[in-house]
């Protein structure tokens, strides 16, 4: 059987329009809400790298090849 850790949940007050376009960035990422302030707080802490951040650098790799792939090919 599974252990599941205990959770709590943190409630955060902001104006509509900061929700609204934070839900918007993340579902944009094919990510939750969660998953990024998850990343924000571990981050934070100085732990593990977040998603945001591999997402970025693999965004970057493939702008990169994409050059590498337009130079030889012209």
């Amino acid at each position: 059987m599974e252990d599941k850790k205990e959770q709590y949940r943190v409630s955060v007050r902001v104006e509509p329009e900061l929700r609204a376009a934070f839900y918007a960035k993340a579902a944009e990422e094919g990510r939750t809400a969660t998953s990024v302030i998850i990343d924000f707080i571990n981050q934070y802490l100085g732990g593990k790298t977040s998603i945001s951040e591999l997402t970025e650098l693999r965004q970057r790799v493939e702008r990169i090849e994409a050059t590498q792939r337009g130079e030889l090919i012209a």
